[in-house]
């Protein structure tokens, strides 16, 4: 039930901002609550997009160390246009009973952004 209450508030809670990690964590959270599963399978789902939206971000901006995963991009890169492909790509995978609103959410995303932004 704790699990349920925490994922709830981190879903439901008042967008700090408008990036692409907090529109991505509501679109996942809204993939997830769509599909019927028990809170840790949810928790599980989040928590492998976010990682694999970190991992994109960092590889762009190498702001933090690298530990395990050593992933080569281009510094000119748009960390906005990876973090939806690589959450994109989780959720697709992960809740693919969801891709019509996954890509949806994908084609606003990489709307946003300059031409050659684009992923």
């Amino acid at each position: 039930m704790k699990t349920l209450l925490l994922m709830t508030l981190a879903c439901f809670a008042p967008l700090a901002g408008a990036d692409a990690i907090t529109t991505w964590n509501k679109t996942g959270c809204d993939a997830v609550f769509a599909t019927p599963m028990l809170p840790p399978m949810a928790t599980r789902i989040l928590a492998i997009m976010h990682t694999a939206a970190y991992e994109a971000a960092n590889a762009i901006t190498g702001r933090y160390p690298v530990k395990l995963i050593a992933v080569d991009a281009p510094s000119d890169a748009s960390v906005d246009a990876a973090v939806a492909a690589a959450s994109r790509t989780v959720l697709l995978e992960l809740v693919p009973g969801q891709k019509d609103a996954i890509e949806t959410a994908y084609a606003g995303a990489l709307a946003t952004l300059p031409t050659n932004a684009r992923a």
